[in-house]
């Protein structure tokens, strides 16, 4: 693999900001429902993220990390002020749809939004309820609305629907969706351990008992040398799977996103994983199934 250090910007093109870190779903695939959930972030702090972004070639903002941005409020608000303060970049949506009212719907698209993601892992009412914790219907029928609408616009976002995980029998309902709208993607992938923050459950599609002796780099580079992960409470990882937040850079409270993103101590991330130096024995990355384990070329 080939590392990016030589190439290396001097603040991300991608800034992953969690308004919210709280969920309605209770997906067995997922973290969240483990965790203690409920924190927002303050207004001004989110303001002040986009304010300092827009003094900078940002291409991507993504509004979530680890939950339903939709349970937040002020969603629709703030995703107005980075429009207006960042015209060009582009706005990725996340939901697992149970939210996404047509009211809601046509608020995203009025904000041009570049995707729009739907994570469905269960097509079945049943089994929804069971994996998911959600009402299948109703996901299904704001989904179509999204769609309908969507397809109409002079520019439809890309729309993907993820489903993970999900058995053999229920992928011919996820595909129905496909065939009435063959523009939108409809993705199955693979049980993900999330660097090790989902217990293992035989029925998921992963690799057990994951640990990376000698790490040589990351299958997602670009979190290393092109995003950041903004949490609810302003501490900065560089990685989206760092659900305990035990390997943050710093704070957006104390520093910029700037100093941070140029800090030794990110550096120093960059060069565990990338095997330059020896990581720690308890390094996220050593239980994580997107981790290099061979050298470059073999």
């Amino acid at each position: 693999m080939k590392k990016k250090k030589d190439l290396i910007l001097h603040f991300p093109e991608r800034l992953s900001i969690e308004t919210i870190f709280d969920c309605n779903a209770k997906c067995l695939c997922c973290p969240t429902p483990r965790l203690k959930t409920g924190g927002v972030m303050e207004p001004k702090m989110f303001k002040n993220i986009i304010d300092e972004a827009s003094n900078h070639p940002i291409k991507d903002i993504f509004p979530f990390i680890r939950g339903e941005p939709l349970l937040d409020p002020n969603i629709i608000d703030y995703l107005e002020y980075v429009r207006n303060k960042l015209p060009s970049v582009n706005i990725h949506f996340s939901s697992n749809g149970l939210l996404c009212s047509p009211k809601i719907s046509q608020k995203l698209l009025n904000l041009n939004i570049a995707s729009m993601t739907f994570s469905i892992h269960r097509h079945d009412i049943n089994s929804c309820r069971e994996y998911m914790g959600l009402n299948y219907e109703k996901i299904l029928k704001n989904v179509n609305f999204f769609l309908s609408i969507a397809e109409n616009e002079d520019k439809k976002p890309n729309v993907s629907i993820i489903s993970v995980d999900i058995p053999d029998h229920e992928k011919s309902n996820a595909l129905s969706i496909k065939n009435k709208y063959n523009w939108v993607s409809m993705e199955f992938w693979p049980g993900h351990n999330r660097a090790g923050n989902v217990p293992y459950n035989s029925s998921f599609n992963f690799e057990q008992g994951i640990y990376v002796s000698n790490l040589n780099g990351c299958y997602s580079e670009m979190w290393l040398y092109e995003w950041f992960f903004i949490f609810y409470d302003g501490n900065v990882s560089f990685c989206c799977n760092d659900w305990l937040n035990e390997w943050i850079i710093g704070n957006i409270e104390h520093h910029t996103l700037k100093e941070l993103w140029n800090s030794k101590k990110n550096w120093k991330f960059r060069h565990w994983t990338d095997g330059i130096e020896e990581a720690p024995l308890n390094f996220i990355c050593r239980n994580c199934i997107l981790a290099v384990k061979e050298p470059p070329g073999k």
